[in-house]
Parts: structure tokens; sequence; C-alpha cells
């Protein structure tokens, strides 16, 4: 959570390198941001293999990257990243470090699968089932994870207004009170 504070690489970055630095480490092979990563930072060498699948329910993976490193006879290090609809050819990710982390990361390997208009609703939702009960919890999980996997196998771009609200009638279990929370939310 540290890291999500600001949009900006060089903490995130940082912290990586502090990693290797306490472990005596010249590389550090990380994950979780899922953007591509070949970089050196405070004399560490820092990779980030990219994703595989998307980091939430309410985003699509647009970029599946993974990395191979390689050590060469001579000891030198090298990776090349490889994006899998491409596996035969070297990826290369171009990031514009004073950008921030957001202009690296969105649109281009990940996209929200959520309507614009149904956006900040979502978001309210998710305090709602946050706070909910286990049960009420599971149940909206999995209805929103059938429904959301239309968009992750390209039946559909985007969930409307009207799907997340089958997505709270299709979950059997759900309190009264969260089922009324989670309908305010979404105005």
């Amino acid at each position: 959570m540290e890291s999500r504070k600001s949009d900006e690489w060089a903490p995130k970055l940082a912290r990586r390198a502090a990693f290797g630095h306490r472990a005596g480490a010249r590389i550090v092979v990380y994950g979780h941001t899922h953007i591509p990563t070949d970089v050196q930072h405070d004399g560490v060498w820092l990779i980030n293999p990219g994703a595989l699948a998307s980091g939430n329910h309410a985003t699509r993976q647009l970029l599946k990257t993974v990395a191979l490193l390689y050590l060469r006879d001579d000891g030198v290090p090298f990776t090349v990243h490889v994006d899998l609809a491409q596996p035969d050819r070297r990826y290369a990710f171009e990031i514009d470090w004073t950008a921030g982390f957001r202009a690296a990361f969105e649109d281009r390997t990940q996209r929200s699968i959520l309507a614009p208009d149904v956006r900040d609703a979502y978001a309210r939702q998710l305090s709602v089932i946050r706070a909910a009960d286990p049960t009420s919890f599971d149940a909206l999980r999995d209805a929103f994870l059938a429904v959301a996997h239309r968009c992750w196998a390209d039946e559909q771009d985007v969930l409307t207004r009207e799907d997340v609200l089958s997505v709270i009638d299709a979950a059997t279990g759900v309190a009264p009170e969260v089922r009324r929370q989670l309908l305010e939310a979404l105005g």
C-alpha cells in the first residue's frame, strides 16, 4: 500500500531496489504492477515480467507478457520480454518514467471492463461489498465473476448498468440491507 501513495515511479523503484540492497542482490524480479519492466535503479537491476491476467475483477489484461532472464557465459545477465500474442520475437515496452505509473498502466496493460457511467458507482459498491458479511461478499463476488467473464472472453466489451443490476439480482444469499445499499450506490 505504501507504493500506491504516489503516482511517481521513483519511490516505487526505490522501494524495490531496497529489497535488493537488503538481500545483497544485484537483480530483483518483482510483480504486482503488471507493467513489463527492465531498468537499473540505485545499482539494482529491476525486472517485472508483466502479467498474464488482470489484477482485479473490473479490468481486462490487454498485454500478456513474460520475461526470460539469461546469464551469459561471462556471467553478465540480460532479459528478454515476450508478448505472448507474438511469442516468436522480443517485446520492448516503452515507459515514460516522468509521466507516472498510471500513464504506463491504464489502457496500455489493462483496461476497465466497466462502462464509464458505472465506474464511480462500482467504486461505491466496493465499499459496501467489503463491509458485507462473508456470505453476501462471496455471493456477490461469484455473481460478478460470472458476468465479468463475458468481457474477459471477448464476448462483450464492457459491463453496463444493467449487467451490474443483474449481478445484484443473481447473487443469492445477500442480506437485504446489503442489497439495498448496493442499489443505492448504483444510483
